[in-house]
């Protein structure tokens, strides 16, 4: 897991069509605000884009929901087709899902602030949740240690690309291991999983 949000510089720009950002907005079901529709947020996500980039891939938004019966958690997705990743001969779609109402624990952090990221799904990992996404950050962190949506996706997008290298490495070098066996090397830094005991420690 990683806590410390500024060791890793940007690697290189995200591009998101400027007619894709307000998306969000033109659903009808909300009858309350959703902070995915809130240009504030979308400004806060967005900040640093290089429009100007070289690097013309492209990040594709839709959105998504309700995921459950009765349920109002919609989701904004956002997919980047392909993140070149140190040691990885291609490169790996990573896509990241902001749910309004996440099904999912989010250990007491607001979801705009605790997105999904999914990636490389099944393989093996030692910092991973329960529903296969990445576990970029430990959130029992203080707030500077871990990201934030005004951190924007450029630097989300990196975390992502970081932690999938840190995984191809410690799948090299021994993974879980075995009987005589030593596990893997993990190159970033780490904290335990077993987030509600971890937490009640640091609390």
């Amino acid at each position: 897991m990683r806590s410390d949000r500024d060791r890793f510089q940007k690697l290189e720009a995200v591009q998101v069509p400027p007619q894709r950002l307000g998306q969000p907005r033109r659903t009808s079901r909300a009858n309350s605000p959703w902070f995915a529709s809130s240009l504030t947020f979308q400004a806060a996500l967005t900040r640093g884009l290089d429009y100007d980039s070289e690097f013309r891939r492209t990040v594709r938004s839709s959105l998504r929901g309700p995921t459950r019966p009765g349920g109002r958690d919609r989701v904004w997705v956002l997919t980047h087709p392909g993140l070149d990743v140190p040691s990885r001969p291609d490169p790996v779609p990573v896509t990241i899902e902001f749910h309004e109402s996440p099904t999912y624990d989010t250990f007491g952090l607001d979801p705009q602030d605790f997105p999904l990221i999914l990636a490389d799904p099944g393989q093996e990992s030692p910092h991973r949740h329960g529903n296969d996404a990445l576990c970029l950050w430990f959130p029992g962190d203080p707030a500077e240690k871990r990201w934030h949506h005004t951190d924007g996706l450029v630097a989300l997008y990196n975390l992502a690309r970081n932690h999938l290298f840190f995984e191809t490495h410690w799948r090299a070098t021994g993974g879980l291991g075995g009987p005589g066996q030593t596990g893997g090397e993990w190159l970033g830094d780490e904290a335990a999983h077993g987030y509600y005991e971890a937490l009640m420690e640091v609390s």
